[in-house]
């Protein structure tokens, strides 16, 4: 090989050297642009996505108290996954007390409370998303103090009070003023 050959041999292996260091630095760009882009996709577009699909606030909340319980009511909404149901009594934070799953819920009963204690609750919709739940606004707060009824006066029938009539001095006093059951009272 002459010193000719060698120099353009030199210049053909040097161009070719070139052309694949080129491709390979396109080929590198290529792969670096393509995982950037995946970087962007996964990480900043769920959230985008996410916040799109947030479902919305629920409405018509009410509750009413019976013995050591709160039944509460809401209307539902059609794209939530369920409801996470907070309460609190006083000044102390809101607490998660319940999780309803399905859209369709439209009613929630808390037992074990305390009689007497005037309790503030909230439901908020959920969307499930994967292992996470995303949230909608809170709700308007409502509140509800669980009482025990206290027994009242018991009421007596007219046929309990035509019974008793029946047999004489046996009619009670709280019959006075009662219709007679089936007839005229008998003394």
């Amino acid at each position: 090989m002459g010193c000719k050959d060698y120099q353009v041999h030199h210049i053909i292996f040097n161009r070719e050297f070139f052309m694949y260091k080129s491709e390979s630095r396109k080929s590198a760009f290529r792969v670096i642009f393509s995982m950037l882009l995946l970087f962007l996709i996964v990480c900043l577009t769920p959230q985008a996505v996410l916040a799109a699909k947030a479902p919305k606030k629920v409405t018509g909340l009410k509750a009413s108290a019976a013995s050591e319980s709160v039944t509460l009511t809401w209307n539902p909404i059609t794209s939530a996954s369920g409801y996470l149901v907070y309460g609190k009594t006083g000044t102390e934070a809101f607490k998660w007390m319940k999780t309803l799953q399905g859209a369709n819920r439209k009613k929630c009963t808390l037992t074990g409370l305390d009689d007497g204690k005037v309790y503030a609750f909230r439901v908020i919709a959920f969307v499930q998303n994967g292992g996470e739940k995303l949230k909608g606004p809170d709700s308007a707060i409502v509140k509800a103090t669980p009482t025990t009824k206290k027994p009242g006066k018991p009421v007596l029938s007219a046929a309990f009070c035509f019974c008793l009539s029946l047999c004489p001095g046996m009619a009670a006093p709280a019959c006075e003023g009662l219709p007679p059951a089936g007839g005229k009272r008998r003394f």
